[in-house]
């Protein structure tokens, strides 16, 4: 006997029961109770009672078999409803991201799948967006309905460094009756790819059954980021830039007062993740070079800000591959051994 969408089910274990309305991953329905909330529950804890098609089931325990289980991704555009679990009202805005590892127990090595939430009352046309050499590639656009999530797409490991820098652009709406305007939103988000080594950062959900990392988007209409640009900390910035490009003495001597601090960045593997379990050489290799390509793009606006990158003596391999790297891709640095007293011939300065 197979679970479809409408049937009415009780749970075997436990007092109650209620509709399905969705599917959620390989082993769990979303059951909708009298109350009008839907939770998920095992498929196993589920006994069929009647069919809106068929007529009513014996209540002994059967087999359950799922036709359209998520994690089967058979369509782009495939929704799952979703229960609200805070107290928004009708006109508030909620979005969110989510990433699930398609292996919850490898960690280090799993693919991971990415969801838009949206837990409001509007409907959604949104755009998912990475932004690669300053130019943008548009990964998934569709519209997302009241209270649901929307599988956008599977990705490697080897494509988080592409996944940075991200957009979603969103317009709200509801369709068939009135409702209070909201203003067209573009929201840009860092992902701090480190995260998705760590296992602490997914976690138990309101929205899946598995472990989940959420990142929020819009909370009650505010976007958490934003590329919208406040006029008067541009002012600040204008008024700010003149007074360093004037001559005079008085402004040279705060020049100098406010001279950056050497940062320090050290590459030894076990400085920058929790765990290496499942990654190999290679892989270690390849994260230390992105971390050092990372470090210096973020500090590139920085004039004069000194950088030390401690790789450590081992068997030189690391260090060479980084002078390479500044002498291709960053010859406008100045680069240098870091003080011999401090860190021996283990580090390397790069002056902006």
């Amino acid at each position: 006997m197979s679970i479809r969408l409408g049937d009415k089910v009780r749970f075997l274990n436990d007092v109650g029961g209620g509709v399905v309305s969705a599917f959620s991953g390989k082993d769990y329905v979303v059951v909708d109770g009298d109350d009008g909330f839907g939770f998920p529950v095992h498929v196993r804890e589920c006994v069929v009672v009647s069919s809106p098609d068929a007529p009513a089931h014996s209540t002994a325990t059967s087999k359950v078999e799922l036709k359209t289980p998520i994690s089967t991704k058979t369509s782009q555009i495939y929704t799952s409803k979703v229960s609200r679990f805070d107290s928004s009202n009708e006109d508030d805005l909620n979005v969110s991201l989510a990433y699930i590892p398609t292996n919850q127990k490898d960690i280090q090595s799993t693919d991971y799948d990415a969801y838009l939430i949206n837990s409001s009352d509007f409907s959604i046309y949104f755009t998912y967006l990475s932004k690669q050499n300053g130019r943008y590639i548009c990964r998934h656009s569709s519209v997302v309905e009241p209270d649901s999530q929307l599988f956008m797409e599977t990705f490697s490991k080897d494509e988080l460094n592409n996944l940075e820098n991200i957009c979603i652009q969103v317009i709200a709406f509801k369709r068939h009756k009135p409702f209070t305007m909201q203003s067209a939103l573009s929201i840009e988000l860092r992902l701090d790819t480190v995260k998705f080594y760590k296992r602490n950062y997914f976690t138990q959900n309101n929205y899946f059954a598995d472990d989940a990392f959420i990142l929020p988007v819009v909370k009650r209409n505010k976007p958490e980021h934003t590329m919208v640009i406040d006029a008067n900390e541009l002012q600040k910035a204008i008024a700010q830039k003149k007074q360093i490009d004037s001559p005079a003495p008085q402004v040279e001597s705060k020049k100098k007062k406010v001279q950056s601090e050497v940062i320090e960045i050290d590459l030894h593997i076990h400085e920058l993740l929790d765990s290496t379990a499942g990654m190999s050489s290679g892989d270690i290799f390849k994260y230390q070079m992105s971390t050092f390509s990372r470090i210096l793009k973020e500090n590139e606006k920085n004039k004069k800000q000194k950088l030390v990158f401690i790789h450590g003596k081992g068997d030189g391999i690391l260090r060479r591959a980084l002078e390479k790297e500044l002498r291709t891709n960053y010859k406008h640095h100045i680069y240098q051994d870091a003080s011999f007293c401090e860190y021996g011939f283990g580090a390397i300065m790069v002056i902006i």
